[in-house]
C-alpha cells in the first residue's frame, strides 16, 4: 500500500509595486489611436487620421536587397562599420555637409535614439510646445526637468522666438531648476504640419547658451520637391541630429534609427554606446545588411521614390489644410511632414454649448459628429488651444503612386478626391460640422 502525500500551494495575486511616474503616464497616443481604429466593431466607417505612418509601398530597390538572414553574430553596439559609412555619405549628400567628425549610432528605431540621448544628458531640456508626443513622456520617465515655451505657428511655418526661450530659460533657472544643456526640436513638424522659419536664429540661440540641439529629423525629405533641411550645416559642432528609415523612406517597420553626434562632443558617443550595450545590445544584423540598400546615395531610383512621395503629400497637405481654412477653420497652410493642426478655438461659443471645454473632448465629438479620429492638442503638451492633429494617411499609397507617376506626375483635386475617398469624406463631414459651428458661434 502506498500512501501519496498531497501538498496544496495556496496562491495570492503578487502586487507589484509600480513606480510612480508611469501612474502619470498613459499609453502613446499614436499607438492608441491605431489600436482604437482596429478594434472598432466597424472600422472601415471610420476615417483613421489619429497615426502617422507613410501610406506607401517599399520601394522595388529595396523589395530584393540583400537580407543577411544567414548572419548571426552581433554586430557593433554603434552599428555595422559598413552601414554608419553608407550613412554618412548619405546626409554628406543630401545636406552638402562634411561628417568626418560625427560618430554614427545605430539604433532600433530614433525614439530609443532620443530616449538614449535624454539619458546620458545631464540637465533641464528646452522644449516647445506643441512637440511630437513621447519628448515629454520620456523626461518624466527619467525624472529629467522640462523647460516648456511657446512656438509661433503660422502659413509662413513654425516660429521659436529666442526672447522667449531666453526668459523661459532664465525663469526656470530663477525656480530652482537646472540649466538648461539641451532643447529637442523637429522640423518639418509633428504635430503642426510646419517647417521651423527662423533656423539661422534657432542655432544662435543653442551657440550662445551653450545648449545642445537635439534635432529630430525624422521627416527630413517629407517637403516639397522632396527638399532636405538640417541644422547640421548651421551649428555644427552644436546639433546631434536624430533620423532614420520610417518617414521619407516609408519603411516605419524597419524600426532604423540614426544618431549622428559630433565628435568635439568628447565621451557622448562612448556613453550612448554603453546605453546600447544595456538595452538594445546591437540591431539586427539582416536589418543593418538591407539597410545598406537603403542608404546608398547613388540609388536615385529610391530617391525619386522618396521625391515622389513627399510630393504627393505636399498634394494632400495643401488640398486639405485650403479646404479647411476655406470653411472657416484656423489651420497653418501644410508645409511639410505628414500633419495638420487646425485650431478651433473662434468655435468656443457653440463647441462650449455642446459640452466641448477641451482638446480631448473636441477630439472624441469629432469621432462622433465626423467618424474622424485625430490627437488631442494635449497629447502634444498643449493644454490651452481647441487643436487636433490630423495625420492625412489614410489612403491607398500604391495606387495614388502609380497615378501620380502615370499622369506626369501631376494630381487634380479631382484626382485626390477619387483616389482619397476618406479623406475626401473627412473633409465634407469638417464642412458640415462647420456650418453648424458658424450658425451657433
Amino acid at each position: 500500500t502506498h500512501t501519496h502525500t498531497h501538498y496544496y500551494i495556496h496562491t495570492m495575486a503578487l502586487k507589484v509595486p509600480i513606480r510612480n511616474v508611469f501612474g502619470r503616464l498613459i499609453l502613446s497616443p499614436t499607438l492608441a489611436s491605431n489600436e482604437l481604429v482596429k478594434n472598432h466593431p466597424d472600422p472601415s466607417s471610420i476615417v483613421h487620421l489619429g497615426f502617422g505612418q507613410s501610406p506607401f509601398p517599399v520601394h522595388e530597390s529595396l523589395k530584393t536587397t540583400k537580407v543577411g538572414f544567414g548572419e548571426n553574430h552581433y554586430e557593433n553596439t554603434g552599428g555595422s562599420v559598413s552601414l554608419q559609412g553608407a550613412i554618412k555619405r548619405f546626409y554628406e549628400r543630401q545636406h552638402s555637409v562634411d561628417l568626418s567628425n560625427h560618430d554614427v549610432i545605430v539604433c532600433p528605431g530614433s525614439k530609443l535614439g532620443l530616449f538614449a540621448l535624454q539619458l546620458a544628458i545631464e540637465g533641464s531640456t528646452l522644449l516647445p510646445v506643441p512637440s511630437w508626443v513621447s519628448y515629454e513622456p520620456q523626461m518624466k520617465m527619467l525624472g529629467v526637468p522640462t523647460i516648456k515655451f511657446k512656438a509661433e505657428l503660422s502659413d509662413k511655418g513654425m516660429r521659436l522666438d529666442p526672447e522667449l526661450m531666453k526668459a523661459k530659460m532664465d525663469e526656470a533657472i530663477a525656480n530652482g531648476l537646472p540649466r538648461p544643456t539641451k532643447m529637442i526640436v523637429n522640423s518639418p513638424n509633428n504635430p503642426t504640419g510646419l517647417i521651423i522659419s527662423n533656423m539661422d536664429e534657432v542655432a544662435k540661440f543653442v551657440k550662445d547658451n551653450d545648449i545642445v540641439l537635439i534635432s529630430d529629423e525624422i521627416y527630413d525629405g517629407v517637403s516639397k520637391d522632396g527638399q532636405w533641411n538640417s541644422f547640421l550645416p548651421l551649428a555644427t559642432e552644436n546639433t546631434i541630429v536624430t533620423t532614420g528609415l520610417s518617414k521619407a523612406f516609408s519603411l516605419g517597420g524597419w524600426r532604423i534609427g540614426t544618431l549622428l553626434v559630433p565628435k568635439s562632443m568628447t565621451g557622448l558617443s562612448s556613453v550612448l554606446r554603453v546605453v546600447a550595450s544595456e538595452t538594445w545590445s546591437s540591431v539586427p544584423s539582416p536589418m543593418q545588411t538591407a539597410s545598406l540598400q537603403a542608404y546608398d546615395a547613388d540609388n536615385k531610383p529610391l530617391l525619386q521614390h522618396i521625391k515622389d512621395c513627399s510630393n504627393i503629400h505636399h498634394l494632400i497637405g495643401s488640398w486639405f489644410s485650403n479646404k479647411l481654412n476655406e470653411f472657416g477653420v484656423d489651420c497653418p497652410r501644410y508645409q511639410g511632414a505628414f500633419y495638420l493642426y487646425p485650431n478651433f478655438d473662434k468655435f468656443k461659443v457653440a463647441l462650449n454649448t455642446d459640452g466641448v471645454t477641451t482638446s480631448g473632448q473636441l477630439a472624441e465629438y469629432l469621432v462622433q459628429k465626423c467618424n474622424v479620429v485625430s490627437l488631442p492638442a494635449t497629447a502634444f503638451g498643449d493644454d490651452e488651444t481647441l487643436s487636433v492633429r490630423l495625420a492625412l494617411c489614410d489612403f491607398d499609397g500604391e495606387k495614388m503612386l502609380n497615378e501620380y507617376i502615370s499622369n506626369d506626375r501631376q494630381l487634380s483635386e479631382a484626382d485626390l478626391i477619387q483616389l482619397a475617398p476618406k479623406l475626401d469624406k473627412a473633409l465634407s463631414s469638417f464642412q458640415t460640422l462647420c456650418t453648424s459651428l458658424i450658425a451657433n458661434n
